[in-house]
């Protein structure tokens, strides 16, 4: 079968799902055509499956909290994802994520950067190092175009809490949309946790750097990628003080939001309308993706049950935005 005649394929069953659906005897819809040229439909989670996943109860071997994630992304989009930012998660888990895509979409997921081990620590006297995040790929409509790697967000003693030094390591690569030609510079985030440094000010100021670093870094290495998503858990909120309308926005954010990037999902209208107001109901998580492209739809799960982190999605087209 021809990827055309797969994909009008869908497109019928798409139609038969809904009825199904209507009826209360089908689960989950087929997913519809492909993303459109120079359009990326981008889902980031943090799944909570390297260190034995809290809210689970289940062994970190256990893949249903996996397979429920998957199934929510599947659900929530509105074309297969193009592109798959995870965090917390262990070498099996990234296979697991990848395989349930393929399963529940039917094109192939590569784990395009991922952990290299199921153990997602290397502890050492002094400091720890995590490599816990990881970048799949719709081969479908992606391809991988450069080895990627990780880009290691760290701090010294005199700016940590006591405790061993955890330096993180975020995974980045660049991939090509196959329909566009449009080259697209990834990168899967998740920071330190504030209470592992010595203060709020110090994890904001590091917070701010390491955006730079991530960013710079990209920009270097892939300086005519067409379109730059930085997305994953950042372990801190929009504002480093106050809220909404009176908001000081964190080091991280408004560097990035002056350098670029976009929040996706603070500048998307909240369904109904609410313009401006709506906005400020997206800034309460910790959980962003930010791009160079323009958001053109997005959402964060209701539901969860497979983490103790909601996944988000965003569709983001390479072309200029209109800020909120």
């Amino acid at each position: 079968m021809t990827k055309v005649q797969s994909r009008a394929r869908q497109g019928i069953a798409g139609v038969a799902a809904a009825g199904l659906l209507a009826l209360g005897l089908a689960t989950a819809p087929v997913q519809a055509a492909a993303t459109p040229p120079r359009q990326i439909v981008t889902v980031i989670a943090n799944v909570n499956k390297a260190y034995g996943g809290i809210h689970e109860g289940k062994s970190i071997h256990d893949m249903s909290s996996i397979k429920a994630f998957v199934t929510r992304a599947v659900q929530m989009t509105p074309s297969a994802p193009d592109v798959v930012l995870l965090q917390e998660l262990r070498k099996e888990g990234a296979a697991a994520a990848a395989k349930s895509f393929t399963n529940k979409t039917g094109d192939k997921y590569i784990v395009a950067v991922g952990p290299p081990r199921n153990h997602p620590t290397l502890d050492y006297a002094a400091k720890q190092i995590h490599t816990e995040t990881a970048i799949l790929l719709n081969t479908a409509s992606m391809e991988k175009s450069s080895g990627g790697g990780f880009i290691k967000s760290s701090y010294t003693h005199a700016e940590g809490s006591g405790g061993k030094i955890k330096v993180k390591k975020n995974a980045f690569v660049l991939a090509t949309q196959k329909s566009s030609g449009l080259t697209v510079a990834l990168a899967s985030v998740h920071y330190t946790p504030v209470g592992d440094l010595k203060s709020k000010a110090v994890s904001d100021r590091l917070r701010g750097e390491w955006s730079k670093q991530i960013a710079t870094t990209l920009h270097n290495k892939y300086p005519t990628a067409g379109l730059t998503n930085i997305g994953g858990d950042f372990n801190t909120i929009r504002c480093f003080s106050g809220a909404f309308k009176s908001c000081k926005e964190a080091a991280f954010w408004k560097y990035l939001s002056t350098h670029g990037f976009v929040d996706s999902l603070y500048v998307l209208p909240q369904p109904g309308g609410g313009g401006a107001e709506s906005c400020m109901t997206r800034a309460t998580g910790v959980d962003f993706v930010f791009s160079t492209g323009n958001p053109q739809a997005g959402g964060i799960d209701t539901h969860g049950g497979y983490s103790d982190h909601k996944l988000r999605w965003v569709k983001n087209v390479a072309a200029p935005y209109a800020p909120c």
